[in-house]
Protein backbone atom coordinates (compact mmCIF):
# COMPACT_ATOMS: atom_id res chain seq x y z
CA UNK A 1 0.00 0.00 0.00
CA UNK A 2 3.00 2.42 0.63
CA UNK A 3 4.68 1.94 -2.65
CA UNK A 4 1.11 2.68 -4.23
CA UNK A 5 0.86 5.76 -2.36
CA UNK A 6 4.36 6.76 -2.63
CA UNK A 7 3.88 6.04 -6.81
CA UNK A 8 0.36 8.18 -6.67
CA UNK A 9 2.08 11.18 -4.47
CA UNK A 10 4.61 11.03 -7.11
CA UNK A 11 2.59 11.46 -9.83
CA UNK A 12 0.48 14.53 -8.76
CA UNK A 13 3.69 16.25 -7.98
CA UNK A 14 4.61 15.51 -11.31
CA UNK A 15 1.41 17.13 -12.64
CA UNK A 16 2.02 20.23 -10.25
CA UNK A 17 4.77 21.16 -12.54
CA UNK A 18 7.91 20.57 -14.03
CA UNK A 19 9.78 22.70 -10.84
CA UNK A 20 11.30 21.24 -8.18
CA UNK A 21 8.53 21.08 -5.78
CA UNK A 22 8.82 22.52 -2.51
CA UNK A 23 7.06 21.81 0.59
CA UNK A 24 3.69 23.94 -0.20
CA UNK A 25 3.67 21.74 -3.04
CA UNK A 26 4.09 18.58 -1.45
CA UNK A 27 1.82 19.02 1.08
CA UNK A 28 -0.47 20.10 -1.44
CA UNK A 29 -0.29 16.65 -3.18
CA UNK A 30 -0.16 15.34 -0.08
CA UNK A 31 -3.45 16.55 1.10
CA UNK A 32 -5.12 15.89 -2.09
CA UNK A 33 -4.40 12.60 -1.98
CA UNK A 34 -5.79 12.17 1.14
CA UNK A 35 -9.04 13.32 0.66
CA UNK A 36 -9.56 11.70 -2.71
CA UNK A 37 -8.55 8.63 -0.57
CA UNK A 38 -11.46 9.05 2.34
CA UNK A 39 -14.04 9.97 -0.15
CA UNK A 40 -13.24 6.63 -2.15
CA UNK A 41 -14.40 4.70 1.18
CA UNK A 42 -17.44 6.92 1.43
CA UNK A 43 -16.63 9.22 4.12
CA UNK A 44 -18.75 11.91 2.93
CA UNK A 45 -21.47 9.58 4.10
CA UNK A 46 -19.96 8.91 7.25
CA UNK A 47 -18.33 11.66 8.79
CA UNK A 48 -19.41 14.77 6.13
CA UNK A 49 -18.66 17.05 8.67
CA UNK A 50 -14.83 16.28 8.46
CA UNK A 51 -14.93 15.67 4.69
CA UNK A 52 -16.74 19.45 4.29
CA UNK A 53 -13.75 20.33 6.78
CA UNK A 54 -11.09 19.20 4.42
CA UNK A 55 -12.22 20.50 1.11
CA UNK A 56 -12.83 23.63 1.92
CA UNK A 57 -9.72 24.07 3.65
CA UNK A 58 -7.92 22.28 0.89
CA UNK A 59 -9.63 25.02 -1.15
CA UNK A 60 -8.24 27.80 0.77
CA UNK A 61 -4.30 26.11 0.85
CA UNK A 62 -4.84 26.02 -2.64
CA UNK A 63 -5.98 29.66 -3.07
CA UNK A 64 -2.79 30.72 -0.70
CA UNK A 65 -0.38 28.90 -2.85
CA UNK A 66 -1.44 30.68 -6.03
CA UNK A 67 -0.96 33.77 -3.72
CA UNK A 68 2.89 32.95 -3.33
CA UNK A 69 1.78 32.16 0.62
CA UNK A 70 3.60 28.93 0.93
CA UNK A 71 3.88 28.85 4.48
CA UNK A 72 0.08 29.17 5.31
CA UNK A 73 -0.99 27.29 2.14
CA UNK A 74 1.41 24.21 3.87
CA UNK A 75 0.07 24.40 7.13
CA UNK A 76 -3.77 24.50 6.05
CA UNK A 77 -2.63 21.47 4.02
CA UNK A 78 -1.26 19.58 6.49
CA UNK A 79 -4.71 19.97 8.33
CA UNK A 80 -6.31 19.23 5.82
CA UNK A 81 -4.14 15.91 4.95
CA UNK A 82 -4.65 14.94 8.79
CA UNK A 83 -8.57 15.74 8.74
CA UNK A 84 -9.07 13.55 5.66
CA UNK A 85 -7.50 10.43 7.04
CA UNK A 86 -9.22 10.44 10.22
CA UNK A 87 -12.75 11.05 8.17
CA UNK A 88 -10.99 7.80 6.65
CA UNK A 89 -10.42 6.09 9.53
CA UNK A 90 -13.60 6.58 10.92
CA UNK A 91 -15.30 5.63 7.75
CA UNK A 92 -13.06 2.32 7.68
CA UNK A 93 -14.06 1.78 11.81
CA UNK A 94 -17.56 1.94 10.68
CA UNK A 95 -17.32 -0.32 7.74
CA UNK A 96 -15.50 -3.16 10.22
CA UNK A 97 -17.81 -2.84 12.54
CA UNK A 98 -21.28 -3.13 10.00
CA UNK A 99 -19.37 -6.02 8.39
CA UNK A 100 -19.25 -7.85 12.15
CA UNK A 101 -22.43 -7.18 13.01
CA UNK A 102 -23.87 -8.73 9.39
CA UNK A 103 -21.23 -11.62 10.22
CA UNK A 104 -22.57 -11.96 14.26
CA UNK A 105 -25.74 -11.82 12.35
CA UNK A 106 -25.07 -14.67 10.44
CA UNK A 107 -24.23 -17.22 12.92
CA UNK A 108 -26.46 -19.66 14.83
CA UNK A 109 -27.32 -19.31 18.05
CA UNK A 110 -24.93 -20.18 20.84
CA UNK A 111 -25.16 -24.03 22.51
CA UNK A 112 -24.84 -24.08 25.85
CA UNK A 113 -26.02 -24.53 29.34
CA UNK A 114 -28.84 -22.02 30.22
CA UNK A 115 -28.91 -20.23 34.30
CA UNK A 116 -31.25 -23.04 35.16
CA UNK A 117 -29.42 -25.89 33.81
CA UNK A 118 -31.32 -26.36 30.61
CA UNK A 119 -29.82 -27.04 27.46
CA UNK A 120 -30.47 -24.08 24.78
Amino acid sequence: MRLITTLILAGALAVLGCAKPGPSDQALATADFAVKQARDQGADQVASALMRSAEEKLGRARALHKKKKYDESERLAQQVAVEAQLADSITRNKIAKDHLARAQQALPPAVGVGSMGEIR
